[in-house]
């Protein structure tokens, strides 16, 4: 009140990311992720070193929840998104499954992930 600053501020809306082509760079695939992730989409980052481009790319992007978690914290969190009652979690079964290699082979949660799509798409190497 004493410098008659206004009581609420409303940042502009921002374009929605569009997809990124060209070599694949941390700053690509979070742009990836930032325009093709629904609206209430939940976002786990476990890449401390490689998704910072994210914050800067999803401000556009729809709705959304953004969690950090060291490593050691992601499972228990995604097993109770997972059984969270009335959310819907895109490919749940794949979440499952990159959660069961994450924890059994010690791998980062985003290379279960892939795994866990490479084994449905029936390919077993790159």
């Amino acid at each position: 009140e004493a410098v008659n600053a206004p009581l609420e501020f409303f940042a502009p809306p921002r374009p929605r990311p569009t997809k990124p082509s060209g070599q694949l760079t941390p700053e690509t695939l979070c742009a990836a992720v930032a325009a093709v992730q629904p609206p209430h989409a939940i976002i786990m980052d476990e890449g401390n070193t490689s998704s910072g481009a994210y914050l800067l790319v999803s401000q556009g992007a729809p709705p959304h929840s953004y969690l950090t978690q060291p490593g050691a914290e992601v499972a228990p969190l995604i097993r109770a998104i997972l059984a969270t009652s009335g959310l819907d979690v895109l490919n749940a079964p794949l979440v499952a499954r990159a959660l069961e290699y994450y924890e059994t082979k010690k791998i980062d949660f985003i290379d279960g992930y892939i795994a866990a799509v490479m084994e449905k798409q029936g390919m077993a190497a790159v």
